[in-house]
């Protein structure tokens, strides 16, 4: 609606309609809004199924979640799962962080210490859902938005802020062998083509 109502200013401070282009930005602008709510009611509707999940796989991979003693982790996480998606879709529908920050990570790591609430499994349930939650949206430049919300949910409870993908890279081609690489061929980047699928060679 901002946007709509800036448009309508600077159109009125002209004395003048509304522009032809003026008129496109607001198709292009409307059209990617409406692909936005198309993807908050996709994780709406999924939220019960995104959320069971990642406590499933939390439970599989920490067998000592069962136990009486762990009972009150378990259910906090559970309870909590919900709460972080939900204000994740609210700030995935507004384009902004801030609702998340203020209504929902507010000192919620100091919270989790203060109820004895392992933040790592938190952290874990945490990816977990987003893993989920990228699945679930086509659009990438909204399933990128999505990312970076959860990724501040975690950075939030303590978490490392993840590499971007071109570190993470470098760090796998760290771990290879001089001997390995000196097993490349020295016109791979010219023929990739040819070296992955057959095509003809260039010289």
């Amino acid at each position: 609606m901002k946007d709509v109502l800036q448009v309508i200013d600077e159109a009125d401070s002209r004395e003048a309609f509304i522009s032809s282009q003026e008129f496109a930005n607001l198709r292009k602008w409307m059209q990617v809004n409406i692909e936005r709510v198309d993807v908050v009611q996709t994780l709406s509707n999924s939220q019960s199924s995104i959320v069971a999940n990642a406590v499933a796989k939390l439970v599989k991979e920490n067998s000592f979640a069962l136990e009486p003693s762990h009972e009150h982790q378990m259910a906090t996480c559970l309870r909590d799962c919900e709460i972080i998606l939900r204000y994740i879709t609210y700030a995935l529908l507004v384009g902004n962080p801030s609702i998340l920050d203020e209504r929902c990570l507010n000192g919620l790591q100091e919270t989790y210490i203060a109820l004895g609430v392992s933040t790592t499994l938190m952290i874990r349930a945490v990816n977990l859902m987003k893993a989920s939650v990228m699945a679930l949206i086509d659009n990438a430049d909204l399933s990128t938005e999505a990312v970076s919300y959860f990724d501040r949910v975690v950075i939030s409870l303590g978490g490392e802020e993840p590499q971007p993908l071109w570190k993470q890279l470098v760090a796998i081609g760290n771990q290879v062998p001089e001997k390995e690489w000196a097993k490349l061929p020295t016109d791979l980047s010219r023929n990739f083509e040819h070296y992955m699928y057959g095509a003809p060679r260039e010289e």
